[in-house]
């Protein structure tokens, strides 16, 4: 079994934990096939409910968190993933840039209001990236970030500024309570 594979099991028990404020360890699981279940249907026309991205809900309390997230999840890539390759390598698209585009994509394709990312490189600490303006209104419900391990990246090719910060440090910050609240104000502005 791949690296893969355990750190998405990994993660959906980190963020069940978080979001039952540590009650349940299985609220979200992995999608089949990490969402190529749902890729394979969607070429003959079908859809797949709860089969997009990495992460589904599979208890209904999580619903509204995965009606509201597509999350990726990647592991490893150390030679592929840092700040500084976004600038001085060859590559002609960054592996978190090319991650970005394919979350948006399947993002949009299945209605989800916002992206999340969530990657580790080798021997490192679990990331988590999302947009700057869903970064800003979670600071409404959670509080202004003030710790100095953010980086925020600026992609023009895409028109987008992404943040970036540790995983356990956004869990710390956001609480599942003020995570709750953010998606039950935007499901209000959208009904």
């Amino acid at each position: 079994m791949g690296k893969g594979a355990n750190f998405e099991r990994k993660i959906c028990k980190v963020l069940s934990l978080w979001w039952s404020d540590y009650e349940r360890d299985d609220i979200f699981w992995r999608t089949s096939q990490s969402g190529g279940r749902a890729t394979e249907r969607r070429k003959k026309g079908k859809r797949t409910a709860g089969s997009y991205g990495d992460m589904t809900a599979i208890h209904e309390s999580g619903k509204s968190f995965e009606r509201t997230f597509l999350v990726e999840l990647k592991k490893g890539y150390d030679k592929d993933v840092g700040a500084l390759l976004l600038i001085d390598s060859n590559q002609k698209e960054p592996a978190l840039l090319k991650w970005w585009i394919k979350n948006e994509k399947i993002r949009l394709e299945n209605n989800r209001q916002y992206g999340l990312l969530i990657f580790q490189r080798n021997r490192r600490h679990p990331c988590i990236m999302m947009d700057e303006i869903l970064f800003g209104q979670l600071e409404q419900y959670a509080h202004i970030y003030v710790k100095s391990n953010l980086i925020q990246i600026d992609f023009v090719s895409i028109n987008s500024t992404l943040i970036i910060i540790p995983l356990y440090d956004f869990l710390e910050w956001c609480s599942s309570e003020s995570m709750k609240l953010f998606i039950e104000g935007e499901n209000d502005e959208r009904k």
